[in-house]
C-alpha cells in the first residue's frame, strides 16, 4: 500500500509539475460555460447529457495525453525501484481515476452554480438534490471511461503517433455518433459495443423530465466495467509488450 500511495505521490507531482493539465482544464471550463451561459431556459437534462459527453472526451484526452508523462528510461527506473509491473502500472490507472473525479466534479458543480447565481430559472425545472447525486455519478464514470479508453492508446500498444491521434479522432467521432450509426445501420451493434455506451445516456431514462435512480446505478456500472476493462487490457498488453 505504501508503495502505491509512493507512486501515487511522484504522479501527482509530475503531472502537475507539466502542463498537461492546462489545455484540458481551460477546455473544459469553456465547454461548460457554453452550455450554462445559453439563453433561458434550457433543458435540464439535455443540458447534462452534453455534459456527459464533453466530460468523456475531455478524461479521454487526459489519459491520452498522460501516456507521454514519462519517458521509458524513467518508467524503467521506476518499475525496478518497486519491482513490480503491476503495480507500477496500476498507480497510473489509480491517479487517472483521481484525474477523472476531479474533471466529474467540476462537471457536476457547473449546472449547480448555474442554477444558484440563476436562482432557479436557467433550466426548465428546479436543480434538485437528486440531479446533482445523479450527474456526478454519470459524470464521473463517463470521466472513468474516457481516460481508460485514451489511455489504452499507448505508444508501446500503438507505436506509430500518426495511427495513434488517428485512431482517438476515430473513437471521438465513434463516441459521439454511436447511438446514430447503430438505429441507421442496425449490425454496427455488434461491433460498436466497444465503445463505451456515453451517446446512449440520452436514451436510457423513461422519463425525460427526471432522473431515476436504478437507471443512473445501472449506467454507472456498465461505464466503470468499460473503464476496468480498458484499464486491465493495457497493464496485460504492456507487461507483454517489453521495452
Amino acid at each position: 500500500m505504501k508503495t502505491l500511495t509512493d507512486l501515487l505521490n511522484y504522479q501527482r507531482l509530475s503531472y502537475f509539475k507539466s502542463s498537461r493539465f492546462v489545455m484540458p482544464l481551460v477546455w473544459l471550463l469553456l465547454l461548460q460555460l457554453a452550455i450554462y451561459t445559453t439563453p433561458r431556459p434550457i433543458g435540464l437534462m439535455d443540458s447534462i447529457f452534453m455534459s456527459c459527453m464533453y466530460t468523456f472526451l475531455i478524461a479521454m484526452w487526459v489519459g491520452l495525453s498522460y501516456n507521454n508523462l514519462e519517458d521509458e528510461v524513467g518508467e524503467q527506473l521506476l518499475i525496478l525501484r518497486v519491482k513490480s509491473e503491476t503495480v507500477y502500472y496500476l498507480s497510473i490507472s489509480v491517479f487517472l481515476l483521481i484525474l477523472s473525479a476531479i474533471i466529474s466534479l467540476i462537471s457536476a458543480i457547473a449546472p449547480l452554480i448555474a442554477a444558484i447565481v440563476s436562482q432557479q430559472t436557467l433550466f426548465d425545472r428546479p436543480f434538485e438534490t437528486n440531479d446533482f447525486f445523479c450527474s456526478l455519478l454519470l459524470l464521473f464514470s463517463c470521466a472513468c471511461a474516457g481516460s481508460a479508453l485514451g489511455s489504452l492508446l499507448h505508444p508501446r500498444i500503438i507505436k506509430d503517433k500518426k495511427l495513434i491521434l488517428l485512431t482517438a479522432l476515430f473513437l471521438v467521432v465513434f463516441s459521439s455518433a454511436r447511438l446514430a450509426m447503430v438505429r441507421e445501420y442496425s449490425f454496427l451493434k455488434f461491433i460498436l459495443w466497444v465503445i463505451p455506451p456515453v451517446a446512449d445516456i440520452t436514451k436510457a431514462y423513461p422519463v425525460s423530465t427526471a432522473f431515476s435512480r436504478p437507471v443512473t446505478f445501472q449506467l454507472f456500472g456498465q461505464l466503470l466495467i468499460y473503464a476496468g476493462a480498458f484499464s486491465a487490457v493495457k497493464i496485460g498488453l504492456l507487461k507483454k509488450i517489453k521495452f
